[in-house]
C-alpha cells in the first residue's frame, strides 16, 4: 500500500524534535513514504509505529527509541536573556526578549527539547510530566481525539512560526535592497 507523506504526517505528534534524524515531522513523513524510515518517531513511540504499520500495511515492530513526555522549564534566576532558546523553539513556546529573563509557555511546549542544547548557561531542563500527549493546548484543532488535537495545534503553531520567519527574512531583504 502506498501512503502519501501528508497522510503519514497526520499520524505524527508534530513535535518537530528531530529525534528521528530528519529535520522535522514532514521530512520524516516523506522518508517513511519512500521507505527510507519507519519506526523512528521517539515521541510518538509504539502508538505511532502501530498506526504507521496499519497505514502502510507493514508488520508491527518496536519503536527504535521512545521519548518520555517532558516540558521545558527555564530556571529564570539563571537566564541571561540571550534568546538562543527562543530561536530554537519550533513552536514559539518560549517568551522573552533580549537581555531579559525568558519563560516557557507550558501549554504550548511540545517537549521537543530543542531549546536545551543552545542555552549557554544550562538553565533549561526537561521536566517529566504525566501527560500522554503534548502540547497541552488544543486551540487550533477541530479534532476530538486529544492525540490528534495536540498534533494539529503543534503543526499550526509550527507553520505560523515558519510564516513569520519567512516574512521577517523577506522584510530584511527588502530593507537591504532599499539601502543599495
Amino acid at each position: 500500500m502506498t501512503a502519501t507523506a501528508a497522510a503519514i504526517d497526520r499520524l505524527l505528534p508534530q513535535t518537530q524534535c528531530r529525534e528521528c534524524g530528519y529535520d522535522g515531522c514532514l521530512p520524516y513523513a516523506q522518508a517513511v513514504a519512500t521507505g527510507e524510515a519507519y519506526n523512528l518517531c521517539a515521541p510518538g513511540g509504539a502508538t505511532v509505529v502501530r498506526d504507521l504499520a496499519t497505514l502502510l500495511g507493514k508488520p508491527l515492530v518496536a519503536p527504535a527509541k521512545t521519548q518520555a513526555k517532558a516540558l521545558a522549564r527555564i530556571d529564570e534566576t539563571a537566564c541571561i536573556g540571550c534568546t538562543a532558546c527562543i530561536r530554537a523553539c519550533p513552536v514559539d513556546a518560549i517568551m522573552g526578549a533580549g537581555k531579559l529573563m525568558h519563560t516557557v509557555i507550558a501549554d504550548e511546549c511540545t517537549g521537543c527539547g530543542l531549546c536545551v542544547a543552545p542555552c549557554p548557561v544550562d538553565c533549561i531542563h526537561m521536566q517529566p510530566v504525566a501527560d500522554t500527549v503534548l502540547p497541552r493546548a488544543r486551540r487550533f484543532s477541530l479534532s476530538a481525539d486529544s492525540r490528534f488535537a495536540a498534533a494539529e495545534h503543534a503543526r499550526a503553531r509550527y507553520l505560523k512560526r515558519n510564516e513569520r520567519k519567512q516574512r521577517e527574512a523577506d522584510e530584511r531583504k527588502a530593507m537591504l535592497a532599499e539601502r543599495e
